[in-house]
């Protein structure tokens, strides 16, 4: 679930910001907002689908950083790409898969795949 506290910083981060004003929290929450469809709506949904997650949180976040480099508040140059900029900076979570697939449907841990 996107949360404003944490994608606001990205932004700020971003345009080395050096303020973060209350007009941030107010943009971020209504790029949040953008977000939620109809169909979100509709099934009860007040968030956008977590399976969007890092394009929620990059869209608030280059929301947030708009708003710095409209106000003057920004350290860093303003990128040809914002979007992408951002992109840039979120964590990529990559893991190790120590599950193998057992040949049957199913997964095996990777020490009873080791021959001896």
């Amino acid at each position: 679930m996107p949360n404003i506290p944490e994608e606001l910083p990205l932004g700020a981060i971003a345009t080395g910001a050096r303020h973060v004003t209350d007009e941030m929290f107010l943009i971020a929450a209504k790029a949040l907002a953008e977000l939620v469809t109809e169909e979100d709506y509709n099934m009860g949904c007040i968030y956008p689908p977590l399976t969007k997650i890092r394009a929620v949180s990059a869209h608030i976040a280059a929301a947030v950083a708009e708003v710095v480099y409209k106000r003057d508040l920004a350290t860093n140059p303003k990128p040809h790409d914002l979007s992408t900029h951002i992109k840039s900076l979120m964590f990529e979570p990559v893991y190790q898969d120590y599950l193998k697939p057992d040949g049957h449907g199913g997964f095996c841990s990777a020490k009873t795949l080791t021959k001896k």
